[in-house]
This record gives structure tokens, sequence and C-alpha cells, in this order.
């Protein structure tokens, strides 16, 4: 168990001293992706200077994320799940920006839906 433990905290301080590069985009996709994503987020920026009380800025920003998540087919990339997900996103969108303005009620009509997903 001790070595475990030890084994564990290696680990953890093998991950935290990884350096993490802040815009690392180039690099694992193409430029046409990153120019996409970078507009996007200009486009939320320019529009966010009342902060995060607005609902509608916020529900918004999270619909062109998933509009951009399914376009361009990002969620296929997750290993074992990559086709479900995307499928599930790309059915449920409405649902899962409901939840930002519908709270708790909206969230219990969510996770069925996941658990659904899951299996």
């Amino acid at each position: 168990m001790k070595i475990a433990v030890v084994f564990a905290l290696f680990f953890v301080s093998f991950a935290y001293s990884a350096p993490v590069e802040e815009n690392d985009c180039l690099s694992l996709y193409s430029n046409k992706l990153c120019t996409a994503y970078d507009s996007l987020e200009k486009d939320i920026d320019k529009y966010a200077y009342g902060g995060y009380n607005n609902i509608d800025f916020l529900t918004n920003a999270l619909r062109a994320k998933l509009d951009f998540l399914v376009s361009w087919q990002l969620l296929n990339k997750v290993p074992l799940v990559g086709d479900k997900l995307h499928e599930f996103v790309s059915n449920n969108q409405d649902l899962i920006i409901g939840v930002l303005n519908g709270g708790i009620s909206a969230l219990m009509r969510l996770v069925p839906q996941l658990l659904l997903f899951a299996g």
C-alpha cells in the first residue's frame, strides 16, 4: 500500500511539474480550426462587458460553443465515447442550454437523457 501511495505522489508531482503552454491550438489542430475558435472567442469577449450575470449572454455563448464543437466534429475525437457524445450533444443542444435558464428542473430533465446516453 505504501508503494502505491509513493507512486501516486510521484505521478502527481510529475503532472504538476510538466509545463503547459497557454495557446497550443496550432500544434494540435489545423490553422482554419484555430482561427474559427479565436474569432468565436473574440465575439464572446466583445459582448461580455456586463459580466456573467446576463443569462441571455451565457445562453448565446454556450450555443455558439456547442455549434462550434458539433460543426467541426471535435467531440468525435474523444476516445471510446466520441461518436455517441457527438450525437448526444447535437441532438440535445436545447436541453443542455436550457439548464442555464431552467435551473434544477432543467437539470432533472437532462439527467435521464445522460443516463440513457451512458447506458
